[in-house]
């Protein structure tokens, strides 16, 4: 335990702090994750992200879905570099960043990227150095998790600043949301979880199944689980994904793309709590903690 913590404390005060308390970080991170896979999580990730920045904000999404990386691929971009290179020391951050579509910015993901816990100490004051830059760099860092419960998932989701969990009505995605809210309030109690619910017909469904899953927390987790809003089923939404073209851009005056507005205005309007005490943003000391 002693080792583990001296490591932490190594590896922290190696990474230059001065930038840390030479102006507050800003960037909010929120990562987006689920239960299960096939819910829409890319899908709300992207367009989200765009209906931020068309409120004038900057948004910048890293791709973090170790396993099955693609966002990329939503958006009809093939990138050389992933994060992948990074990790290993082959690129620097600013390298692989690309350009997306609205005016966000894109770390791409790798597919079968390596195994974060693997990376050696100067590899991981690296990549952390790297990570550090982004909250001074955009408004908004939106991070694409993986489904489910593996080790990356939940470090990436529980080191953000809140946690948007994304929940269709069927029976299986709301018992594995469950199943993930309750394996990380177990990890860490004071996460700030939030539903966002896809593919409703419409708000009385929405509240249906908002009200279950709130209950579910309350009684059987001690947990006040959030929730910020709702995106309907669409069709349109449908077209856009075989047109790997955001929703929000192929069919702006869609019902979905109503709600991905609506959702980026109630989320630019929420208080934001910036960094600890020593100015270095919590969201880096805790990707330090968990993969240190």
């Amino acid at each position: 335990m002693n080792d583990q913590a001296t490591k932490l404390r190594n590896i922290i005060k190696n990474i230059e702090t001065k930038s840390f308390q030479d102006s507050a970080a800003k960037g909010r991170v929120i990562a987006v994750t689920s239960g299960k896979g096939g819910v829409g999580k890319t899908n709300i990730v992207t367009n989200l992200a765009i209906a931020l920045a068309s409120l004038g904000e900057r948004v910048m999404i890293l791709d973090a879905d170790i396993g099955l990386a693609n966002v990329d691929v939503l958006l009809n971009q093939y990138p050389r570099f992933n994060i992948g290179h990074v990790l290993l020391g082959m690129k620097k951050l600013e390298e692989i960043i690309v350009a997306g579509p609205g005016g966000i910015q894109i770390i791409p993901g790798g597919s079968g990227m390596v195994d974060m816990r693997r990376l050696g100490r100067h590899q991981l004051q690296r990549f952390i150095r790297e990570l550090a830059k982004l909250q001074y760099q955009t408004d908004w860092l939106l991070i694409d998790t993986g489904a489910g419960i593996s080790y990356d998932v939940i470090s990436f989701a529980l080191a953000a600043d809140e946690i948007a969990l994304i929940v269709t009505p069927e029976p299986t995605s709301l018992t594995d949301a469950y199943a993930v809210m309750k394996y990380m309030i177990e990890v860490d109690p004071r996460a700030k979880i939030n539903l966002i619910l896809n593919r409703v017909s419409g708000s009385s469904e929405a509240k249906q199944v908002k009200d279950k899953m709130v209950m579910a927390g309350q009684k059987f987790l001690n947990y006040n689980l959030g929730y910020w809003g709702y995106v309907l089923e669409d069709q349109e939404l449908v077209k856009a994904v075989k047109r790997q073209t955001p929703l929000i851009i192929a069919s702006p005056q869609s019902k979905a793309a109503e709600r991905f507005l609506a959702l980026a205005s109630d989320l630019a309007n929420k208080p934001y709590h910036k960094s600890d005490s020593s100015g270095m943003p919590v969201f880096i000391k805790k990707i330090v903690s968990f993969f240190g």
